[in-house]
């Protein structure tokens, strides 16, 4: 495995998104465009001689220079939300395929009154990826079939997967949420967050949870079976957008609930 070959520092490693967005009768549409690096890496296959008749396999990780148009949705129908989000991820350079990236999901709230127990909020959404064109004289290799490492990359984990949450607002400062991802295309794969959130002041949150991922070990979902995370944290916030003291796969900022936004500008 050589060392990762990252872009250059000069102006052609420049990257640029641009987004509009508006409401149309109620919806909230918005369309995007992203023209820069892919932020996991591939990997470019070739061979290293040792000696006479001795030939190796060589790996070099390189980062995919693409262009990603996308657009998505949302609108409300009484208590329903209904949302969707799409883009297209076109490969300039270093890359093996074309692929489309669609989400779409919906939201239900169920407002409960009581002092214990303020709001049920309920998220359901499926998430699919489909090659759209493989560059044929590509020297990337199926990340896939990339021993050790390729299946492990963190965007493996939508490329066929339902995505839930149920969120009980217990009052104004304190939430309580169980969220879960379902990988339908290979073998039996998930992950489960139990988390809670308290609010002790407007510029101080504190967050405890704990994480089960399980799958395969030569899968994104696990590195040696199940594994179990226990993961207390804390969260500053100023102006409602969290940053965390513990970065994670799965933290992402959402309007409509657990999507996540597909490295699309906001």
């Amino acid at each position: 495995m050589d060392h990762p070959e990252r872009p250059e520092q000069d102006a052609s490693a420049t990257q640029y998104a641009a987004r509009l967005k508006g409401t149309v009768a109620g919806w909230d549409l918005s369309v995007s465009y992203y023209d820069g690096f892919e932020h996991t890496p591939v990997f470019r296959g070739g061979t290293i001689a040792l000696a006479p008749g001795v030939i190796l396999p060589r790996l070099t990780p390189v980062y995919t220079r693409e262009r990603v148009p996308g657009a998505d949705f949302s609108t409300t129908f009484g208590k329903f939300e209904v949302h969707g989000e799409a883009v297209a991820r076109l490969v300039d350079s270093n890359g093996r395929d074309d692929r489309f990236h669609g989400i779409a999901g919906l939201n239900y709230t169920l407002d409960i009154g009581h002092p214990w127990l303020d709001q049920l909020l309920f998220v359901v959404e499926y998430a699919r990826e489909t090659v759209l064109r493989h560059h044929r004289h590509a020297d990337i290799l199926d990340s896939d079939r990339v021993p050790l490492v390729g299946a492990r990359l963190s965007n493996n984990a939508f490329r066929d997967a339902v995505v839930g949450r149920i969120q009980a607002k217990v009052s104004e400062d304190t939430v309580l949420k169980l969220s879960g991802i379902s990988d339908l295309g290979g073998s039996p794969s998930h992950y489960i967050q139990l988390k809670g959130t308290h609010r002790i002041t407007d510029a101080l949150h504190v967050e405890a949870g704990l994480d089960f991922l399980t799958g395969k070990p030569e899968t994104f979902w696990a590195a040696g079976g199940t594994t179990i995370d226990s993961s207390p944290c804390c969260a500053i916030s100023s102006d409602g957008d969290e940053e965390r003291s513990r970065a994670g796969a799965w933290s992402r900022k959402s309007s409509g609930g657990s999507r996540p936004r597909f490295n699309r500008p906001h």
